[in-house]
């Protein structure tokens, strides 16, 4: 038996990526488990994912019987087809749904070892251990939510696009187009990188003297995986409903979580005063159309109108600051308050608070809150701090060793940061993480060994 121990250790040690999936399994294992038996929730924003799975399963007929509403294309098919599969062999209750993903983001700690040992392995296995303990990916990944794929299929995207970046490659284009297309089923966010990762592998072969025509036909081999994986959604959405849009998604987006914020900050209007408003507009805007048949496409596309039309009467100073104050709670907020068993110690939503200002929103929000949500938070505020502050000295670091690195990991970032707007959450900020905690590891070891050079120079 003890020579049985000292060979699993051994290889635990002789194989770190082993090491750092197995630490993140068991951990997450164990949150799922004290999840069931606390009496939290698997499923926080809707039951999306576990209403209109199927339906997507049936529009591509993978599944028999027609879809019995069009409402499922408000979302990309990547994940729902995912839930539908469980659905079909017994396993679709959220419990198990959340044992998947905890199996997806286990592996995007592997995917992170991977990134960092193209720093140093010592980097890849602090990155590779620091994600499994990472509070915002454990408590997402045991939610009925579409983000831990699309956070492992973005890490990967990341791991061969830094390889591209050291060296131009087919194979790298190619599989980097793979996970593009498959992030963008999955999440509609990543669609406007298609065209700027084609620009960055011209850019970056170009910079590497790669010939005109190599160029061409590596930003082709990059296209071509990622428009093939889009084309059945683009082709269904086009033949049932006559758009070439993703989804039927933006014009909420935009009139009930992106307006809201602008017009409170420069009216003081209510969220709840505005969206009634929207709603007001948009019917009045349907009932001038007068009988157009229900199509989704149509209806998004008269909400995304009334919510711009809206957005454009806004000061500009009024856009910006709430861009900028939401780009910041992204980026500050601690991801233990969203977890269902910290929010019951609250027992109110921060994001529907009136307030005469954001500050004393937060004082307020703290001041009826019970003494553990209270912990949780000022520790979780904490954690953020130090996240923010090893984060910021790592991609420092990574610009004096590797300049073009750095650029493309900070583009990242202020790309999603914009793009979700005002709209804060610990979910928003789930994307650029990886880019955080491969930043942060880098930071702690550079931190770690100047510790050590200044305690052998005293000794």
């Amino acid at each position: 038996m003890t020579g049985a121990k000292t060979k699993f250790w051994i290889n635990l040690t002789e194989h770190p990526l082993r090491t750092i999936f197995l630490v993140a399994i068991i951990v997450r294992s164990i949150n799922i488990f004290h999840l069931s038996i606390s009496g939290g929730d698997f499923v926080i924003e809707d039951s999306f994912f576990l209403t209109f799975s199927k339906e997507w399963a049936r529009a591509f007929g993978l599944m028999e019987g027609i879809p019995a509403g069009v409402a499922y294309v408000e979302r990309v098919p990547g994940y729902p087809l995912l839930v539908a599969l469980m659905q079909g062999i017994g396993l679709g209750a959220p419990v198990f749904i959340a044992i998947i993903n905890s199996f997806f983001d286990s592996v995007t700690c592997v995917m992170l070892g991977l990134l960092g040992c193209q720093l140093d392995r010592r980097v890849g296995l602090v990155a590779g251990l620091l994600a499994a303990f990472w509070p915002n990916l454990i408590i997402h990944s045991s939610l009925v939510l579409n983000d831990t794929l699309f956070v492992l299929l973005f890490t990967g995207l990341l791991y061969w696009a830094a390889k591209f970046l050291a060296t131009p490659s087919l194979k790298a284009a190619f599989i980097s187009g793979v996970l593009v297309g498959l992030a963008v089923c999955t999440r509609p966010i990543a669609q406007f990188l298609m065209p700027v990762l084609a620009i960055a592998i011209a850019g970056i072969s170009h910079f590497h003297g790669v010939s005109k025509r190599r160029v061409v036909l590596l930003v082709f081999v990059f296209f071509l995986p990622a428009v093939l994986t889009l084309a059945p959604i683009f082709a269904h959405n086009l033949i049932k409903f006559g758009s070439s849009g993703l989804s039927a998604q933006t014009g909420t987006h935009l009139a009930y979580w992106v307006l809201p914020p602008v017009k409170k900050f420069e009216t003081g209007v209510s969220f709840e005063k505005t969206k009634a408003k929207i709603r007001k507009s948009y019917a009045a805007e349907r009932k001038r159309r007068g009988g157009e048949e229900s199509n989704p496409f149509v209806e998004n596309n008269i909400l995304t109108n009334v919510a711009l039309s809206e957005l454009r009467k806004s000061s500009t100073v009024a856009i910006v600051t709430a861009w900028l104050k939401g780009m910041a709670l992204n980026i500050w907020t601690p991801a233990v308050l969203i977890d269902t068993r910290v929010r019951s110690f609250s027992g109110q939503s921060f994001y529907e608070l009136e307030a005469p200002n954001f500050f004393r929103k937060v004082l307020q929000y703290l001041e009826r809150s019970g003494p553990l949500y209270l912990f949780f938070f000022f520790v979780g505020a904490f954690g953020s701090f130090l996240s923010f502050i090893f984060s910021i000295y790592g991609l420092f670091i990574l610009h004096s060793l590797r300049p073009w690195a750095a650029i493309f990991a900070t583009l990242a970032v202020f790309y999603f940061l914009l793009i979700n707007g005002p709209v804060a959450s610990p979910k928003y900020r789930l994307p650029i993480e990886p880019i955080m905690i491969i930043c942060a590891s880098l930071g702690l070891v550079r931190a770690w060994e100047k510790m050590v050079r200044v305690k052998n120079t005293y000794q």
